[in-house]
């Protein structure tokens, strides 16, 4: 039906430029933008096929273009919906002959067509009188269509922007990283004594209390470990650590891109709507049809274009100071990432740091432990030595030293009785030692098993640093025998 009255009203194919965008789509787009295109035959140069039977002289205004406005929509997830309007119209200069073609997604432009022809007003009371006048009240709903909604639409995007990124500008950024940064680490401070602390001031957030270098009172003899802590304020608020997220940057790139469209749309409805103004204006200049009992429609036709474009302009301005304003906030909203990426990158830095220290010293330690109990292993080794070398004749003189063997007389007599008695006794008292051995062994390593992982680290913490003060200690005699001995 489409294409029958496409050719029986002779209509240019560039016409089917504005209709494609129609199709079936994955998505909006708004690259598919088509121009006011004018066609029109008014010259008898340019006079086209006369059909009388279809009331066609062939001298015509022969125009299409396109309008988008936004709607609200109800029930939907998005309020807002950027609708396209196409028009296709034909105007014959000499027998007065109108073709309107409209093309739009819903009924909103045809309910307003038909309202204004059933409203029985002077410019559409009586068409065939004037039927040119009617054409301009016909582009006027167009065009006042293009150019509403854009207010409130506009609004609406401001306090989406504000609500997104009003924060930004009052947060206590430094403040609220410096309490995050222990909250990141997963609270893991440091296990030990502390020597210098800064604990910020609750009652006056811009002054810090720096108190003077204090050192524990750790027990005799245990090693100096150095150990710088901050003690961070503590956070009231958890939801100011995850307030600016990559979430909230990729809502204000789809706010931007809300802005730039509505930019876009703007400004291509204030270009068509100047096109068509200034195209009715040469209509009335420079062509030689009668149109001097319209012209003062024509007037009002074009002040009230004017009127819809100093609107769009209007609204087009508030777009473009909005835009960049949420520009300025976005760079300002990435400057707070990425200082709270390089802070939380100095806070891990600063703890392998100390943890290396730390390392380093325990690896100091544990090399004097290397060497002193290389020590007391020989000396060890020195005690076995003489020890396995009596152990033969002192269990041989203890055999000896009872009643199971004895010299009477230079006859050596063999008591049995005394041998039972000596195994009975020395036997299950070895068994029972074992034994007592053996389960206390197996009640400690259940003990053990039973505990979580962090407090036997603990243990074995608190074992080494006794190993530690042991080491200390044993240093200090020493040092202590070395100076008596040199006196």
């Amino acid at each position: 039906m489409f294409t029958f009255l496409c050719t029986a009203y002779q209509i240019p194919p560039s016409f089917l430029d504005s209709v494609f965008p129609f199709g079936l789509r994955t998505g909006p787009s708004f690259h598919d933008v088509s121009p006011l295109r004018d066609e029109s035959r008014l010259f008898p140069k340019q006079k086209g096929l006369e059909i009388p039977s279809f009331n066609q002289s062939g001298r015509e205004i022969r125009i299409c273009y396109s309008l988008r406005s936004v709607e609200r929509l109800e029930n939907m997830s998005l309020p807002w919906s950027i609708r396209q309007n196409t028009t296709y119209h034909t105007f014959d200069i000499i027998t007065g002959n109108t073709l309107w073609i409209n093309i739009k997604g819903n009924q909103l432009i045809k309910s307003r067509v038909e309202s204004q022809l059933n409203s029985g007003s002077e410019t559409t009371g009586s068409i065939t009188d004037r039927p040119f006048a009617a054409s301009l009240t016909m582009h006027m709903i167009f065009v006042e269509w293009a150019g509403e909604n854009w207010r409130t639409y506009i609004e609406d995007l401001e306090f989406g922007t504000r609500t997104l990124t009003s924060e930004t500008l009052v947060a206590p950024v430094q403040k609220s990283v410096l309490a995050e940064l222990p909250y990141l680490s997963g609270k893991s401070g440091a296990r030990g004594p502390q020597k210098h602390s800064e604990i910020e001031d609750e009652s006056n957030p811009t002054k810090t209390k720096k108190r003077p270098p204090r050192q524990t009172s750790p027990s005799a003899g245990s090693p100096r470990v150095d150990i710088i802590t901050r003690r961070s304020p503590p956070v009231r608020n958890k939801s100011q650590l995850t307030s600016f997220s990559f979430d909230d940057l990729q809502n204000i790139l789809d706010r931007e891109e809300k802005i730039k469209e509505a930019i876009v749309v703007l400004d291509l409805n204030r270009t068509t709507l100047g096109d068509l103004r200034n195209l009715y204006d040469s209509y009335a200049e420079h062509l030689a049809f009668d149109i001097q009992g319209d012209r003062e429609d024509l007037e009002v036709f074009q002040w009230q274009v004017r009127a819809v474009e100093k609107e769009l302009d209007t609204q087009s301005i508030r777009a473009k100071a909005l835009l960049e304003q949420l520009q300025e906030r976005k760079n300002l909203m990435n400057s707070i990432l990425q200082y709270r990426s390089m802070k939380a990158s100095e806070f891990f830095a600063d703890q392998a740091l100390r943890s290396s220290r730390e390392m380093e010293k325990l690896s100091q330690h544990m090399h004097v432990l290397a060497i002193e109990t290389k020590q007391e292993t020989v000396s060890m080794r020195v005690i076995t030595l003489v020890t396995l070398f009596f152990l033969p004749g002192t269990f041989v003189a203890t055999f000896l030293s009872t009643d199971v063997l004895r010299w009477t007389d230079g006859v050596r007599q063999f008591e049995l009785g005394a041998l039972q008695t000596y195994l009975g006794l020395s036997v299950p008292m070895t068994a029972v030692t074992f034994a007592m051995w053996s389960i206390l062994y197996r009640l400690v390593q259940s003990k053990k098993a039973a505990l979580p992982a962090g407090i036997v680290y603990e243990e074995n913490t608190h074992l080494m640093q006794r190993a530690f003060n042991l080491i200390r200690s044993t240093a200090t005699r020493r040092k202590g025998k070395n100076k008596s001995s040199s006196v």
